[in-house]
């Protein structure tokens, strides 16, 4: 059954208002439409029949054709055919008209449904569409962008799932990423999802299960950092194992993005939104209610998008909200990395201020293993250690726990778990760090003399 919008008018005058009529798309005829609507009233007249497809498109004249006999000497098309054609036709949402690399892949991606001649058949779907079709551009636009390091990557992926499996039972694996960002007006709150890991007993099993937790915070007062995701992960971590001893070995799986090191000024939208947010700072610092009331204005935003959240499920497990980290648990969490060195200053951690902390980067060259995908911190057990605490695994299981390898090419593509796990690696085998070292150029050693230099 399909259904039509009609609306009958006599010069100016509107005889009959719009109204929605039913359509069989087999045995009726143009003409019984035109007796449902008019009554038989208006068969003596002359009529003209327009249709057009939807608002944006232009009335189209139908030459008087009301019946649907074979012996009409009229020419042109059947009207009721032509509405009934057009009835059929799939339905895409409109090209984008600003051009740019996602835009042009959108409305690829139109006409491919367009030639395959694939869509929707019912206008009310419009949203539907649009989600669609912009979800396939997104994800399409993912698996457009490829690395050299994707092999080494998902290698190195499976080594951690390897990991884990073998100590599951002192094992936390989280998976946290910034999710969907909703406009409330002027202000943008975003969603941060924090998946704890139910890890199976075999590499076969599934990773996609376990619990998931959500927060909406505000991006203008509440920025994402490396500071604020961290007190985030322990307030989750102390909400899952509440009334439980915390497993002691964490690990956290987040992606990332680059720009050149230290130049992530360089990306247009980081900039724009940059030089926004530090309008908005001055003008809270000017006037001291203007953070306190930007909060409460999309409150009650949050509230909704929380009792909705917490009506999902994942595999059984619903899902759970929490409230974003304040200012004094970031505050609470940072000075507790006073212990490695206290001159530290919350707004001066970039790679190049950390230069200037030599005991910080004593501790990371004693503890901590830092690669190009990877960050790990192992206790030393060494009781004179003005750092760490004692461990909490059994001593024996302690020695036995080596890091994480890093992947090893071997004629399998990249040696199994097992055969490097407890071996001393690098990233000799990373195929962008081989690339750079081949581009780098030694220096003679005929230039490193005293004279010289």
């Amino acid at each position: 059954m399909h259904y039509l919008l009609v609306q009958v008018n006599e010069g100016v005058k509107c005889i009959i208002p719009e109204r929605v009529m039913s359509i069989d798309p087999i045995s009726n005829q143009f003409l019984d439409l035109f007796d449902a609507i008019m009554l038989g009233q208006y068969n003596n007249r002359v009529i003209k029949v327009f249709i057009r497809r939807k608002k944006s498109n232009g009335w189209q004249d139908l030459n008087n054709r009301l019946s649907d006999t074979s012996d009409s000497t009229q020419d042109g098309p059947n009207a009721f055919s032509i509405l009934m054609a057009n009835s059929r036709l799939p339905l895409l949402p409109r090209s984008c008209t600003k051009y740019n690399s996602y835009n042009r892949l959108y409305n690829e991606i139109i006409e491919l449904f367009q030639a395959q001649k694939v869509g929707w058949m019912n206008a009310l779907h419009e949203t539907i569409r649009k989600t669609f079709v912009a979800r396939l551009a997104i994800q399409s636009q993912m698996l457009r962008k490829e690395s050299d390091d994707a092999h080494y990557c998902a290698a190195l992926f499976r080594y951690l799932r390897e990991f884990c499996i073998q100590y599951h039972q002192w094992f936390s694996l989280i998976a946290a990423d910034d999710k969907h960002k909703i406009p409330i007006g002027e202000d943008i709150v975003v969603s941060t999802v924090i998946f704890f890991i139910s890890i199976p007993n075999n590499i076969s099993g599934s990773f996609y299960n376990g619990q998931v937790f959500v927060l909406y915070k505000d991006t203008v007062f509440e920025p994402s950092t490396a500071i604020r995701h961290l007190t985030e992960f322990l307030k989750a971590l102390n909400i899952k194992y509440k009334n439980q001893t915390l497993p002691p070995i964490l690990c956290l799986y987040t992606n990332r993005v680059h720009t050149a090191p230290n130049h992530s000024w360089t990306n247009p939208a980081k900039r724009i939104i940059t030089n926004t947010l530090d309008d908005i700072h001055k003008k809270a610092h000017e006037y001291i209610k203007l953070e306190s009331e930007l909060k409460e204005s999309i409150a009650d935003v949050q509230e909704i998008l929380n009792n909705h959240t917490e009506r999902l499920q994942l595999k059984n497990n619903k899902f759970k909200c929490y409230f974003s980290a304040s200012k004094e648990d970031i505050t609470e969490i940072f000075e507790s990395i006073f212990r490695i060195n206290p001159t530290l200053k919350i707004k001066k951690t970039t790679q190049i201020q950390k230069c200037h902390h030599l005991e910080l980067i004593k501790f990371i060259d004693t503890h901590c293993q830092a690669r190009a995908y990877s960050f790990q911190i192992k206790k030393c057990n060494n009781f004179s250690c003005l750092y760490c605490k004692p461990t909490r695994l059994l001593s024996q299981e302690f020695d036995n726990l080596s890091l994480l390898p890093d992947p090893i090419s071997s004629k399998d593509y990249y040696a199994k778990f097992q055969q490097v796990y407890g071996t001393k690696t690098t990233e000799e085998h990373r195929p962008m760090y081989i690339q750079s070292q081949a581009k780098s150029v030694s220096i003679p050693k005929n230039i490193l003399i005293a004279e010289k230099i």
